[in-house]
């Protein structure tokens, strides 16, 4: 079992927050433009047209843009993102740039423009965006006295998403499975901060997110807070009251990944997954539904039935370990689309075994 320092989620994380700022400004105040590598390929930039002295930071006007924030930008001003993508593909990235534009200078919206240190701008958020960064769940993590008692099995980290594995080591491995519990966050706008308990199959490094109201409780802190004034933000300082309301539900939330009664009646539900066939059509088909797979989808899922079946036997907990194989796999791993499966696979589990 592969496993990760919290040193190196420390230093990950503080890379990632480090040198980047905040600006909120009026719509009108951006304007899309082009640039040239030196391969000749075209990249879309942002140039703030009457503020980007007061940033202090170059003479040049000019920020890269994520992919995350140019959609942001097309939702603002109705602009189909499909279609922004498309245009690029043919070429017409100047008419596509000059129409953007004039819908961008007409624009009565307001946002805050999220900045990394590499002059990119990687969210455009509303003014009501609540900046709950990395750094802060670094924070909830580091100051947990119990956090020594749990390993890190996964964990990535980029503005858009954060996520974050453990498991804990200080109850003895029953059946090959850990538990622990996954916290996630973005920076960009994309989630809410949440901590859920997480199952770990020890053999194969594939896990279960426990869906909400099944164990124990899912604590969730949506990014909406008061509105930020037009201008240069300080840096979030998390002191308001409601930052230890979200400290004292995450460490309770810990406190009972790491319970031996939690461990208990993971091993349980396992148990009769094990002990429920899945024969017949339906039955693989209710699975295939609780997943919630596109046909896409449904390929890579048969793939891995094909590798775990003979292992497991045409079992319940033989077509769960198959979601969950896929969710670790491309084009899956490292995306929030992995998180999503291996909730459903939970519930899966839940909702399918034997009485």
């Amino acid at each position: 079992m592969k496993t990760y320092q919290f040193s190196d989620l420390e230093n990950k994380i503080t890379s990632l927050c480090e040198g980047s700022f905040d600006r909120a400004c009026h719509l009108e105040d951006v304007q899309m433009t082009i640039s040239h590598n030196y391969e000749g390929r075209e990249f879309d930039y942002v140039r703030l047209s009457d503020m980007w002295g007061t940033l202090n930071r170059t003479s040049s006007p000019d920020y890269g843009v994520s992919h995350t924030a140019m959609k942001s930008v097309c939702h603002r001003i109705n602009f189909p993102y499909k279609f922004w993508a498309h245009l690029d593909f043919v070429g017409e990235c100047v008419s596509r740039n000059q129409l953007a534009n004039n819908l961008l200078t007409n624009s009565d919206d307001d946002v805050l423009l999220r900045f990394n240190s590499e002059r990119n701008i990687y969210g455009v958020n509303s003014l009501h965006y609540e900046r709950i960064n990395h750094d802060f769940v670094w924070s909830l993590l580091a100051n947990n006295e119990v956090m020594s008692d749990f390993n890190i099995v996964d964990m990535n980290v980029t503005h858009d998403y954060l996520s974050v594995k453990v498991i804990s080591k200080n109850v003895q491995e029953v059946d090959d499975v850990g538990v622990g519990f996954i916290i996630t966050n973005s920076m960009s706008g994309l989630r809410a901060l949440e901590i859920k308990c997480f199952v770990f199959v020890l053999a194969c490094s594939n896990g279960m997110i426990v869906s909400q109201g099944s164990l124990g409780d899912i604590v969730r802190r949506v990014h909406k807070g008061s509105k930020l004034s037009i201008g240069a933000q300080e840096p979030p300082n998390y002191r308001d009251p409601k930052f230890w309301q979200i400290s004292d539900l995450v460490g309770n939330q810990i406190m009972y990944a790491r319970s031996r009664n939690f461990k208990g009646i993971v091993i349980d539900k396992i148990s009769k997954a094990m002990e429920t066939p899945i024969l017949e059509e339906k039955d693989t088909d209710k699975v295939k539904n609780i997943l919630n797979l596109t046909e896409k989808e449904k390929a890579h899922y048969n793939k891995s039935l094909h590798n775990n079946l003979p292992q497991h036997g045409r079992t319940l907990w033989g077509y769960v370990q198959a979601a969950t194989e896929m969710a670790h796999l491309p084009p899956f791993e490292g995306t929030p689309r992995q998180e999503e499966i291996e909730q459903d696979a939970w519930r899966a589990l839940e909702k399918l075994s034997v009485s």
